[in-house]
Parts: structure tokens; sequence; C-alpha cells
């Protein structure tokens, strides 16, 4: 997509997720490097808005206007990744059927050759994170709210079956496309990460790359044998956490693992990657 008003450049590289996992560390990571474009700010939303993709190829490439003509451009969004309805024996609701035709409007507006970047999380501690996420919204009342009840909603349990959206994935692009990331290793191996991604997008390492980033929590937690405990809440947001209370219990961290037992060990096999660091819910890999 070279728009027809020249506004723009095609982008050549899409981070697609997944969402609580590392994505603004990885948008942080590629807008330093000076052969790489992004949008100003991240997330827009293009192939996953209806809304924001009936705004046109123009629009799009205009967010890609201040790009100097060696720059390659991207953009991260990492609700991108969620594209397939959830496995039958989920039981999850699924009424986001039109989510199905992002992989299809990648390819259809940037062309067959673009390279797609996903860094995944254990999905349990994804979805934890996603619980906390949404709770800080106002959008769940931990004190009063069934836990396992809200795993069904807003995707919380449902972004995190990474195989099946990576699958759809593949029903429109190769798997040499696909630069695959554990957010983990990526984290305990730093420098390797920010190299394999570099060398993905073709373009030369950096001698250094700051990973340092402010970020606001919603809240600190830990996680243990006793479930998810908070920890530490800033003051905006004491209305929806107390410190010390239990978030989620051993048997809400439970129904977590049972949902996605299935799929890791899938997505061992679709990607290739080292999972070994998601022993601990998972003791097959």
């Amino acid at each position: 997509m070279t728009s027809s008003n020249g506004s723009g450049k095609r982008p050549a590289f899409l981070g697609i997720g997944a969402q609580k996992a590392g994505t603004t560390w990885l948008h942080h990571v590629l807008t330093q490097h000076p052969d790489l474009c992004l949008p100003h700010s991240k997330e827009t939303h293009f192939f996953e808005t209806p809304e924001v993709f009936d705004k046109g190829a123009d629009w799009y490439g205009s967010l890609f206007s201040h790009a100097e003509p060696q720059q390659l451009c991207g953009e991260v969004t990492p609700g991108y990744l969620w594209t397939a309805a959830p496995p039958a024996a989920s039981g999850l609701p699924w009424h986001n059927s039109h989510r199905q035709d992002i992989p299809a409007r990648a390819r259809d507006v940037l062309g067959p050759d673009i390279k797609l970047i996903a860094i995944l999380r254990n999905p349990v501690d994804r979805a934890i994170s996603a619980v906390v996420h949404h709770a800080s919204k106002g959008r769940i009342d931990l004190a009063n709210d069934d836990l396992q009840q809200t795993f069904r909603r807003f995707g919380i349990a449902h972004i995190g079956f990474y195989a099946s959206h990576i699958a759809h994935w593949f029903t429109q692009f190769p798997r040499a496309q696909f630069g695959f990331y554990c957010l983990e290793q990526a984290k305990a191996h730093k420098p390797d990460f920010y190299r394999s991604v570099f060398d993905f997008l073709g373009v030369r390492p950096l001698e250094t790359v700051s990973a340092e980033q402010s970020f606001q929590f919603a809240a600190r937690y830990r996680r243990d044998e006793t479930g998810v405990v908070i920890e530490e809440v800033p003051e905006k947001n004491r209305a929806f956490f107390a410190e010390g209370m239990t978030m989620l219990t051993p048997a809400d961290i439970a129904v977590l693992r049972a949902y996605y037992r299935d799929d890791v060990m899938r997505l061992q096999d679709l990607t290739g990657l080292d999972l070994s660091a998601w022993h601990g819910d998972f003791p097959g890999l």
C-alpha cells in the first residue's frame, strides 16, 4: 500500500501481539532503530476495528508520512493476534467474529510479503495481567464478581489460545514470514532478543538499545501457592484494588491451566519456540 495520494509508505511489518505480553516494550525497542519508522503512537487498530478500517488505506498510509526514504515502516497493535474462535471444548463465547478477517485484511492491504512479529507470554500470566487491566478500568469488581465467569469476558481467556490464532494467521501467510518470541526468554536474554528481531526485519544490529521505559502500573501483585495477591496500588486505583487482597485463588489458576494445556502443546509444535519457562504451569514442556 503506497497510498494513491502519496501520503505514506507501505508498512513492511506488523507486530501482532499478544496483548499483555510485552508489546509496549517491543514498540519501544523498534522505535530506537534509525532504519525503522513506526507511527507516533502505538496501536493503530486499523485491521481489527471496522470503523478504523473504513477510514481507508490513504488514512493508514498517512500514519507513516514522516518516514525517511531508507526506513522500513511498520506498527504494533497487539489485538491483531486475536483472530480465531475459541476451542469448542472451552465453552467460551465468541462475540467478535469480525476479528477472523484481520489476517485477510492485512494481506489485501499490505500484500503477501509482510513480516509479522508475535511475542507470547505464559497464557496464565497473560490472563492474570488482563484481569488487573480490566479491573483498573472499572469493568471488573474483584470483590464481588465470580472470577471464573469473568475469564469469559473481554477476551481475558480467549486471547491466550495462541496456537489457534496463529494457525488462523497461517491461512494467509507462510510460517517463514513470522518471527515468534517467548516474552520470558526475551526478558532473560535481552541482547539476543534485540539482535534476533532486527535480523528478522533485515536491519543492522544496534550497539546500544535502551530497555528502560517508565510504565504506569495498575497494581503490583505476586503470584505464589496462595494465589495472586495484590501488593501495591497507586492512589488513583484504590477504588478498584486493596493491598493484601487475594485476587485469584489456586482454583482460579487451575481453571486457566486447564483451558490452555492442549493449546500450549500445539503452540510449541507450530512455532518451534522454547517454552520451558512456562513449565511451572504446563509440566509437559
